[in-house]
């Protein structure tokens, strides 16, 4: 919602303190458009764009200098002790490094390389729910 001039609202509360108490008031709005006729029927959907068979992906080879163009935005859910162990993770590793490494480690950059790290094993994990997932990827870490 767009936010409005403070004094375009103060305005307002002054036409209304000095408007008669009969007066009927003036909309805070513009009134809504008269309708638009309806649009005619979509037409049938587009046929969609033949698939493209994705290639097993190497990890990228890590560059000095990326920046946020460099990669797509998801989003998830972190637990708040993962989080908490995640940020913690960073700023050791970020006071552990070189100093003339200009990049900096931060939260995601750890969470990139763990899917890195995921994606390049994904064929051997296993399991129907997130703690046998986990579970193929521990033990797997841990026997080695």
């Amino acid at each position: 919602m767009a936010r409005k001039d403070l004094t375009l609202l103060t305005r307002r509360v002054d036409e209304m303190k000095s408007a008669p108490a009969d007066a009927e008031p003036t909309p805070a709005v513009a009134p809504a458009p008269a309708p638009v006729a309806a649009a005619p029927a979509a037409p049938a959907a587009a046929p969609r764009k033949p698939s493209v068979k994705k290639q097993p992906r190497s990890a990228p080879t890590p560059r000095s200098g990326a920046v946020a163009e460099d990669y797509e935005r998801k989003e998830t859910w972190l637990r708040p002790d993962q989080q908490v162990d995640l940020d913690q993770l960073a700023k050791r590793l970020q006071r552990a490094k070189d100093p003339s490494e200009k990049t900096r480690i931060t939260a995601n950059t750890i969470i990139r390389v763990a899917v890195d790290a995921l994606l390049e094993h994904a064929d051997e994990l296993q399991g129907d729910t997130e703690a046998q997932i986990r579970e193929s990827v521990t033990s797997r870490v841990t026997d080695k």
